[in-house]
């Protein structure tokens, strides 16, 4: 069954146009939040989209879906039929119908060519903004070990694209055999979840731009009520078939892309650590990592390089394009020890500002880090670029990773008697909304979604 959806035309603007800004817009996104490695849960979005797509009719586009290494409950879709949906969003979904209702409506967002005409906000970390004649040199380092386009940005919608977002998407899923309504209990819980990772209701999240849940839950009830499900069996035989495809599911940071530890940044699968500044807002993409100062100007980005083992020669590149470019030399350059590792340091100066660049070739990698700041910042940028090194065994030993996993309740339990047997990291209040329950004792046999923190292992799935 088709909902006979009518793709809306922009004046003087092709499908070509979507497909390329949609394409590169993708590329970046991997390049900077990165893909979540579960093959089997990747499979299972693609046949979820693939069956909801089909209700569409013909389209322009080829539809592509994609899970995102990101801890935050989201899902967003960008020009041209990319589909991305954060690993996060799926611990909290409860069920395939309520993965259908998220995907569904950010697949009208699509088709509807909404993220073409919306507004952008910028997903890349903030380059620092520093004085002088440096400023764009730094900016152009740093942008190039984050190796991603500074044009990369995911689509802010208006509160009409996203009232019709709601109103097409619950159609379109109710047309491909989901109820209509399930949506609005991901969405309940989706805000539960979200007020307490942030503690502010509803802010900095899935959430923005988007109609208040009351208001959306009111409109979406209305339509529902209008629409007929048609009677196609769901992919998956049951709820607990879709936990099952949770379990393992990585729900804290993953040290597979590196993990903060306060200010100590600690990657197993490369064997490294490299101490940041402290008191600095730190960021982490798939990319690159680093940090930037609260107070006063300093900044530092850190990647890695390809294309050649030795550190001076791969500076020499480097160095020579900004003289012939900016016409700046540095103030010092030549050749550093890092911690037994070979390097290179080249340091640029100006009456307020420093500019560092270090290339460490360390572990058969070769280590990228452009820093800049001001006097005050100085010497704190220096000393973390040269903390750089490999992890030692009990580092490495010590890193854990929180999955979700799946327990079964005894009769009469409480949600705190459940929670401390099985260990579970999620407190009781979170095991509630997750799992759907209320303060009532458990039944026997009850399947409920837990957290738990686990050694890790580089490179397991």
């Amino acid at each position: 069954m088709s909902i006979a959806l009518t793709t809306r035309i922009l004046p003087g603007q092709s499908f070509d146009v979507d497909k390329r800004m949609g394409a590169e817009a993708a590329a970046g996104v991997i390049r900077i939040q990165g893909l979540y490695k579960k093959l089997d849960l990747q499979k299972f979005l693609e046949k979820v989209g693939a069956r909801l797509v089909d209700g569409l009719g013909p389209q322009p586009f080829t539809y592509r879906f994609a899970i995102t290494d990101e801890i935050e409950p989201n899902a967003f879709a960008l020009p041209g039929g990319y589909l991305f949906a954060a690993r996060g969003i799926f611990a909290v979904a409860d069920s395939e119908a309520e993965l259908a209702g998220v995907l569904a409506h950010e697949i009208i967002h699509s088709d509807r060519r909404h993220s073409v005409k919306a507004a952008k906000h910028s997903i890349l970390p903030s380059i620092l903004a520093i004085p002088g004649g440096l400023a764009g040199i730094f900016s152009e380092e740093a942008g190039k070990v984050l190796t991603a386009p500074s044009s990369l940005a995911i689509a802010h919608y208006s509160r009409q694209n996203e009232s019709e977002a709601d109103k097409l998407g619950v159609k379109l899923a109710a047309s491909a055999g989901y109820d209509p309504l399930a949506l609005i209990q991901c969405l309940d819980r989706l805000s539960k979840v979200v007020s307490r990772m942030s503690g502010e209701k509803e802010k900095g999240s899935y959430f923005d731009d988007h109609p208040a849940t009351a208001e959306r839950d009111a409109a979406i009830r209305k339509t529902a009520a209008t629409i007929e499900r048609a009677q196609t069996p769901p992919i998956l035989a049951s709820r607990e078939a879709y936990l099952r495809l949770l379990d393992g599911l990585v729900v804290g940071e993953n040290p597979e892309q590196g993990i903060f530890e306060k200010n100590v940044f600690l990657h197993p699968d490369l064997n490294f650590r490299m101490d940041l500044p402290e008191g600095w807002e730190t960021f982490n993409t798939a990319a690159a990592f680093g940090a930037l100062a609260v107070k006063g100007k300093g900044q530092l980005v850190i990647g890695l390089a390809e294309g050649t083992n030795d550190p001076a020669e791969a500076a020499a590149r480097i160095l020579l394009r900004i003289d012939e470019n900016n016409h700046k030399r540095p103030v010092e350059a030549g050749r550093v020890e890092v911690n037994g590792n070979p390097g290179f340091l080249a340091v640029y100066g100006e009456k307020e500002t420093s500019l560092h660049l270090l290339w460490v070739f360390m572990g058969g990698k070769m280590f990228r880090i452009a820093g800049a700041s001001d006097r005050q910042s100085k010497g704190a940028l220096r000393q973390s670029a040269l903390s750089l090194r490999q992890l030692n065994p009990e580092e490495r030993a010590k890193v854990r990773v929180l999955r979700l996993r799946l327990e079964t309740a005894r009769e009469g339990e409480s949600l705190e008697q459940f929670s401390r047997r099985t260990g579970s990291d999620f407190k009781p209040e979170m095991l509630a909304i997750l799992n759907n329950v209320d303060s009532k004792p458990l039944a026997q046999g009850q399947l409920l979604k837990i957290a738990r923190r686990e050694p890790y292992t580089p490179e397991e799935r």
